[in-house]
């Protein structure tokens, strides 16, 4: 079983992810769970053992991805969708791959590509269409 600064990481990476997916607080907190046991589970069954020092925070470049527009990447997934212009920002078109179930169906329809901001076109209940829905729209998307 990893370690607690092992346990710590897994956790984070856990609680990121379901805040990504979750509408409201008890649905991150359960979410965050359900992944944590997931992650650590998946070590056990690798038979994976995290120690401490393998944990160092590198700032070599040739530690992270590197996207085609010099920025880091941020996932496998975020690389295969579309990006589209609205408002005069750069947006992962996630649509697509939520329809076709390469993400999850609560899993924002775009992204930003610099990763600072998420957006859905329905509100949480699915009903309303959202702002960022008319501007999606409005550019034609």
């Amino acid at each position: 079983m990893a370690n607690d600064t092992a346990r710590s990481i897994l956790l984070q990476v856990a609680f990121k992810e379901a805040a990504n997916n979750a509408a409201t607080i008890d649905e991150v907190e359960n979410l965050t769970g359900d992944y944590f046991n997931v992650l650590i589970g998946m070590h056990d069954k690798l038979g994976i053992e995290i120690k401490d020092r393998d944990f160092g925070r590198s700032n070599s470049a040739a530690a992270r991805p590197v996207r085609s527009n010099g920025g880091t990447a941020a996932s496998s997934e975020s690389a295969a969708v579309p990006t589209v212009t609205i408002a005069g920002e750069q947006w992962q078109d996630f649509r697509n791959a939520k329809a076709n179930g390469k993400v999850n169906e609560r899993y924002p329809d775009f992204k930003k590509v610099d990763g600072k901001g998420s957006e859905w076109l329905v509100d949480k209940d699915g009903v309303t269409p959202t702002a960022f829905a008319k501007l999606v729209a409005k550019e034609g998307v």
